[in-house]
């Protein structure tokens, strides 16, 4: 079995709502800013376990009551990590929307510069 420390956060960037090209929207990223923030904090975190699947369920809150919900669920006879990522309503501020992200970091991984996902940039897998 190979152990591999993954870390994962929910981040943001103001939307752009300039007057100068197209402004951010559902199907367009356009960040304000270079520097994402942190979305909400870990509130809650549930660990399920059995024979066949493993999952970790992590609860999202903030002060601006912006809620999700994030499982990973692992099961023994897949090397894959299924993650689902479910936001509440995202709230504008003041006029701003923002341009949520959902990241993924671990240094374990030799992914020789090759980033594997499929058409919507979801799934990733190491090759061995």
């Amino acid at each position: 079995m190979t152990t591999f420390h993954l870390a994962f956060d929910l981040r943001y960037y103001p939307a752009y709502q300039g007057f100068e090209g197209t402004r951010s929207g559902a199907t367009i990223f356009r960040p304000a800013t270079n520097t994402s923030l942190r979305y909400s904090n870990i509130t809650n975190i549930f660990i399920q376990r059995s024979d066949l699947v493993s999952q970790i369920t992590l609860l999202y809150t903030n002060k601006d009551n912006e809620t999700g919900v994030v499982k990973a669920r692992m099961s023994f006879d897949s090397p894959l990590i299924e993650w689902d990522v479910n936001l509440e309503t995202i709230p504008v501020n003041k006029g701003v929307g923002k341009e949520v992200t959902v990241n993924f970091r671990c240094f374990d991984i030799n992914n020789y510069d090759n980033f594997y996902v499929d058409q919507n940039g979801m799934e990733m897998q190491e090759r061995y």
